[in-house]
């Protein structure tokens, strides 16, 4: 759901299927700080071909219907995970999404915090998400000295996930 339209992945994938340069598309769930979940689409080339996500991503505005089903990042990717009968893992790839969510809510509230404060560094972040037994996801930050972490505690409370936060030895 998005803006209160209920967005079919199966609907936007297809659109970006009629790419003729695209051999697989994965539409998923990205953890976000303000909307709580954006759409995002992982993109697999066919062969050979370098594949311009902003290109592509005109392509799909042009040819979806609505506007809240277009996914807010596309991210093309080497190779869509899948099974050994070649179904999409589409589960791993929802992995990435809440990788790529927790970085970018992360990476955005330290700039915030760096330009307040003048300061010029790049902050070290790690981000490993892992599916548990039961379905649930473990989520582990790890960062540098350099990074309070008392800053990405709030960062990541913005968050509806736990994550746990660790600095590196």
């Amino acid at each position: 759901i998005r803006g209160g339209h209920n967005i079919d992945p199966k609907v936007v994938e297809d659109v970006f299927y009629q790419h003729p340069q695209v051999l697989d598309a994965v539409v998923v769930g990205q953890p976000d700080a303000y909307a709580g979940e954006i759409p995002v689409v992982y993109v697999q080339p066919k062969e050979g071909v370098a594949l311009d996500a902003q290109e592509l991503m005109a392509f799909v505005a042009e040819h979806t219907l609505e506007r809240a089903a277009i996914p807010k990042y596309c991210r093309v990717v080497p190779a869509i995970p899948q099974s050994s009968v070649g179904k999409i893992l589409r589960s791993e790839v929802q992995l990435w999404a809440i990788r790529d969510g927790v970085l970018v809510c992360v990476q955005s509230a330290l700039q915030s915090q760096q330009s307040q404060q003048s300061q010029q560094s790049q902050a070290e972040l790690t981000v490993q998400v892992q599916r548990r037994p039961d379905g649930s996801v473990d989520i582990e930050l790890q960062h540098g000295p350099e990074v309070c972490r008392e800053d990405l505690e709030q960062a990541v409370a913005q968050l509806a996930l736990a994550v746990t936060i660790r600095a590196r030895a």
